[in-house]
């Protein structure tokens, strides 16, 4: 499969989860600090190291530091999903995606957490509160054009 195809396939799957999941909440606590992050438990981590989202996110990413995912408020799945409408849990957890090599996929809704160190390739689908959505390329950086 070519890579324009591949990222056109990813970008429709994230649509069509994001549109089944736009009712559900996270089961996860935001934490219990006063500022609403989560309380990380990896002392290489910090909440400065996170992106956080209120609404519904869809990510795609590739080679996940599990402990960063956790730590953000992630749980990691051991079983894969295979991708289509409505068969990702919005669960906040990643899940290796069947039959495509090295890249986890996973959905959460409510305040969610990304950890921008979290993996080689994170992309984000965001739907905010009002209904927009918007792509955000996590990892690597976007790159600046400014001089």
């Amino acid at each position: 499969m070519s890579t324009k195809r591949s990222i056109l396939v990813l970008v429709l799957l994230m649509m069509m989860s994001l549109l089944a999941s736009a009712c559900s909440n996270t089961p996860y606590p935001t934490g219990n600090r006063k500022d609403g992050k989560p309380a990380l438990n990896d002392s290489s981590s910090t909440v400065d190291d996170l992106l956080a989202f209120d609404g519904s996110v869809f990510v795609a990413s590739t080679r996940p530091l599990h402990h960063l995912w956790q730590a953000a408020g992630w749980r990691i799945a051991a079983q894969p999903a295979d991708g289509g409408e409505g068969s990702i849990p919005v669960d906040c957890t990643l899940y290796p995606h069947q039959g495509v090599d090295d890249q986890w996929i996973g959905s959460c809704s409510g305040r969610t957490y990304i950890p921008r160190a979290g993996a080689s390739h994170i992309a984000v689908m965001h739907t905010n509160l009002a209904g927009s959505t918007q792509m955000v390329q996590v990892a690597p950086p976007p790159v600046s054009n400014d001089p």
